[in-house]
This record gives structure tokens, sequence and C-alpha cells, in this order.
């Protein structure tokens, strides 16, 4: 076979072998968090955040404190506490009253059982009410990592206002030790199996992640 110079600038000769044919296929994708090492840190009350210690990127412990805000509800909690103390005292009254009209044969066992369980929901819901006005007049309320790892999101800033109400968290957490690649794949494809994935990313070319196929 005769090539000009124009061909060969351009054309390639290889001697003939036997080799195995390899099909790449070439999709486009994401890398996703672990699901099971995630984990979000909300705020507990409201209040206006006076301090951030963690940014994106940062490594945190588990128990590492990430952020602080004095409670802003010290008085619906403490009017919450007064209504569950006066409910408890209600409800203990109402527990020793049936117990006396029980024994005078005035009220059956179902009555008793009845005012006892209302007197033991009076306790719980008072000492949660209790617990709950005391952190928030400590003003000691702090994000704290639930697990060790990397903050991936980061919802709050200093002199920040928070609601308790808001659902929006203020960190994201995740361990990055395992990480998921979603690749998206045709219907036409799904049926190939694949020996082995090669992953490149965009923010580091020169890194590539050879991963066995499933």
């Amino acid at each position: 076979m005769f090539l000009t110079d124009s061909l060969k600038r351009v054309v390639s000769v290889d001697t003939v072998r036997y080799r195995p044919v390899a099909d790449e296929l070439t999709l486009t994708g994401r890398v996703a968090f672990n699901p099971e090492k995630v984990a979000q840190v909300y705020p507990i009350f409201g209040g206006t955040v006076v301090e951030v210690r963690a940014e994106i990127g940062d490594y945190v412990r588990r128990g590492r404190r990430v952020g602080r805000h004095p409670c802003g509800e010290v008085a619906e909690y403490e009017k919450q506490r007064k209504e569950s103390q006066h409910r408890l005292a209600l409800a203990r009254r109402n527990l020793h009253s049936v117990q006396d009209m029980a024994a005078s044969g005035m009220a059956s066992e179902k009555d008793v059982m009845q005012a006892h369980q209302g007197s033991k929901q009076a306790e719980a819901e008072a000492e949660t009410g209790g617990s709950f006005f005391t952190i928030c007049r400590a003003g000691q309320l702090s994000g704290q990592g639930p697990l060790s790892g990397f903050v991936v999101e980061k919802h709050v800033n200093p002199e920040e206002q928070l609601r308790s109400d808001d659902g929006e968290e203020m960190f994201t957490i995740s361990g990055l030790e395992n990480v998921w690649v979603m690749a998206d794949v045709y219907e036409s494809d799904i049926s190939k199996e694949a020996k082995a994935i090669r992953c490149v990313s965009p923010r580091w070319p020169i890194r590539r992640m050879s991963l066995p196929g499933r």
C-alpha cells in the first residue's frame, strides 16, 4: 500500500494481531455521598448565631461543637414549663381522688389505671418542659457533629436568626471514606454488564479511579 506524505501524517500503520474486543461506553454521572455516612445538624431552639466554628471542607470529630447560639425562646419555654407543672399537679390530685373513691367502692380499677397513666404522662411532660427550659436559660446551645467526617454543606452564618421550626439544616457532615458514583445510563445500555468502571473528574482531570463493575 502506497501512502502519500499527507496521509502519512494522519494515518498510522500497525501489525495485524489477535486481541480481545473492548467495548467502551462513556457516560456522564456525579459523585454522591454515602447515605449511611451522612448526618445533618439542626438547631434545637431559635436564636441568633454568635459563633460558627466549621466551614465547608473542614474535618470534624463526633461531638465537636460546630456552632453556638443563645436561646431566644426563654419566655416561651418558661410558659410551657409552668403549664406542664400545673397539669401535673391536677393529674396527681385527680389520681389521689380516684384512689380514695376506689377505696370506698365508688370507682373501678379501670378508673384508677387511667388516672395513674394520666399522672405518669403529666410527669413526663413536666420533666421534658423543665429540661428544655433549663438548657435554653443556660444559653449553652451548640450544634455538635453527630459523626466524624467532613463538612460538605453549610447553611448558617454569624448573626443569622435561627428558628426551631425552619427545617433547614445548619451543617451536613459526611464521611468520605466511601462515596457513590451515580452514572446516567441510557435504557438501551442497561443490559450491558461492565467488567470495570473508570471515573474521571473534571476537577481533577489527572486523577483516574478504576472501580469494579456491577
